[in-house]
């Protein structure tokens, strides 16, 4: 659960980020909502610089996506090694026990999976990361899973949403994500545009640590004034640093794994 409390910005606050549109977009477009959305992508860019630093993690990872008509939950033990960029999944819900490894530079850039029951007769399964097989209950490959990646993709989509000068941009100092304390962002499409998938995206914060540990996205509704259709939502939490990740701990021989 999350929840967001609406705390006006101090004026030195919005200073700094006009101070800064400045140097980042024209001056044409250095209008309130671009400043913010700029200020935005500076604290975006200071969660990746503060993520770079960091050698591997292991989390809970929540993630909800709208495949289809349906709105589909997981939730996964994960794994994440940044170099050689590495992951060990196992699912808790669904399909329980299901393992998933991927190791940059390995197995001919192939995942390395395996179910349980009936699933586990196939043995491991070797299939590439962008294959059907492997897309089926996901909107993204795996080698675009982790913390660093999420707020990556969601900087570059507000870079590509600077032009835009009547985005709706919010800032939420005390917001909460199972318990930890954030500041989140919100920004907001207030009409549709072409290309633009997302009315609303919101980012949340850890205060302490300064780490992007849920991203929400929401579509434009069917319907004026209707609801905001969640597309995809993404959550680490239990989130466990530094921890000197091996190669062993991406590979299919490791005895602590069902392979």
């Amino acid at each position: 659960m999350c929840t967001l409390a609406v705390i006006a910005n101090s004026a030195s606050a919005e200073t700094k980020g006009t101070q800064r549109v400045a140097k980042r977009v024209p001056t044409a477009r250095s209008k309130a909502a671009n400043a913010k959305l700029v200020r935005a992508l500076d604290i975006a860019t200071k969660c990746k610089t503060d993520l770079q630093r960091i050698k591997d993690y292991s989390a809970t990872f929540s993630k909800r996506e709208r495949i289809g008509n349906n709105l589909l939950t997981q939730k996964l033990n994960l794994k994440v090694r940044h170099k050689p960029f590495s992951v060990y999944l196992k699912f808790q819900s669904p399909h329980a026990g299901r393992e998933v490894i991927f190791f940059d530079g390995r197995n001919n850039g192939m995942l390395l999976a395996h179910g349980t029951g009936i699933e586990s007769i196939v043995g491991t399964l070797r299939i590439l990361p962008t294959s059907k097989d492997a897309m089926q209950e996901t909107r993204y490959p795996l080698t675009q899973i982790g913390m660093l990646n999420m707020v990556e993709s969601l900087s570059k989509q507000w870079e590509s949403e600077l032009k835009y000068a009547d985005i709706e941009v919010k800032y939420f100092p005390n917001a909460t994500v199972a318990n930890t304390k954030c500041k989140a962002i919100q920004t907001t499409h207030t009409k549709r545009r072409p290309g633009v998938a997302f009315q609303v995206s919101r980012l949340y914060i850890d205060q302490k640590s300064n780490l992007p540990i849920r991203v929400e996205q929401f579509g434009f509704p069917k319907q004026a004034g209707g609801k905001k259709p969640l597309i995809e939502e993404y959550t680490y939490t239990n989130i466990r640093l530094n921890m000197g990740l091996k190669d062993i701990d991406f590979e299919t021989r490791n005895s602590n794994y069902d392979y």
